[in-house]
């Protein structure tokens, strides 16, 4: 399953802000291509933040690979913060 929109956030992203050049668009047309033009993992040291760029979360962090989780798909609970005396709830 693809879910690329092909909005080109990541290329230009990891181009402009993290310049790296190992991540492109290949292809023409509707059959467009993003990814490396060899096999590999990115070179960047920001490529990291591809997964909060992606609208459509085709990047996953590798914490998250055995079960697929998108940010906001995530569940938030009630907390007691631990920072004061005071026990002020929080939401995380």
């Amino acid at each position: 399953m693809n879910r690329c929109i092909a909005c080109y956030r990541c290329v230009r992203y990891y181009k402009d802000y993290a310049d790296g050049t190992d991540l492109g668009v290949y292809g023409a047309h509707d059959n467009v291509y993003f990814g490396r033009p060899e096999d590999g993992t990115l070179e960047s040291e920001f490529s990291g933040n591809l997964v909060e760029i992606c609208p459509t979360g085709v990047f996953t962090d590798k914490t998250h690979s055995e079960r697929y989780n998108r940010k906001w798909d995530m569940q938030f609970a009630p907390s007691i913060c631990q920072q004061c005396s005071s026990a002020v709830t929080s939401a995380r």
